[in-house]
């Protein structure tokens, strides 16, 4: 008769479970330096959005302020736009009133109603030549046109830019009037183109030194106007 025999069976799982530890012990190791890796990355993102969010500040700043000041040349610009067109338009008025006051005086002057400076000669070539000021028909002023070797006392009666200044102020004529002056000699006589001379460059210095910026003179010759006739 055969007798069965058991053989007890022993499982041994120390093996598996050094495993098994060592396996879990490197999914941690690699876990943790995943984690460290990611905090890593994440705080250098955040450091990089940081210094962009600090650069896009900067430019924000640095075109507010450029925007100040575009505002302020802008105001400066239009504020001067602003004064350039009042005196543009004072200008304007200040041409147009001119002109119209040169057309009224032209026409006054056509009329005969101007100032008249009239040179004349004296019945003796010892006496100076003579310059009379009329304005609308009336004498203002008569005094003489001397040369060099005319006497002292006669001199002292000479014609000045003063003098004939003096004259129009006494007829109203103002600075800023538009004076049309008619001068009037005659170059028959010897001694007329010294005199010629003399009150032309009083004429000048009226304009010139005096401010009298619409101050015109015209000459006439009316030997000129003799010989033809």
């Amino acid at each position: 008769m055969r007798r069965n025999r058991r053989k007890d069976i022993f499982l041994d799982f120390t093996s598996l479970l050094d495993v098994t530890l060592l396996l879990l012990f490197f999914f941690v190791l690699t876990f943790h330096a995943d984690v460290t890796n990611a905090e890593a990355k994440a705080e250098q993102r955040v450091n990089a959005a940081e210094m962009e969010a600090h650069q896009q500040i900067q430019s924000a700043k640095t075109a507010e302020a450029k925007a100040k000041e575009s505002k302020i040349k802008y105001d400066e610009l239009v504020q001067e736009n602003k004064e350039l067109n009042e005196k543009l338009k004072n200008d304007i008025q200040i041409v147009n009133r001119v002109t119209s006051q040169e057309a009224n005086e032209i026409i006054i002057f056509n009329s005969g109603n101007n100032l008249k400076l009239i040179l004349s000669e004296a019945s003796s070539s010892k006496i100076p030549m003579t310059l009379k000021a009329v304005l609308n028909q009336k004498v203002m002023g008569e005094c003489f046109v001397t040369e060099d070797e005319d006497s002292e006392e006669y001199k002292a009666e000479d014609i000045t830019s003063e003098k004939l200044i003096s004259w129009m102020t006494s007829g109203g004529i103002k600075k800023d009037s538009v004076i049309m002056c008619d001068f009037v000699y005659s170059s028959s006589n010897h001694r007329s183109s010294e005199a010629y001379d003399k009150i032309n460059r009083i004429l000048g210095t009226i304009q010139s030194e005096y401010g009298y910026d619409h101050f015109y003179y015209s000459p006439t010759n009316i030997s000129i106007r003799s010989r033809k006739e």
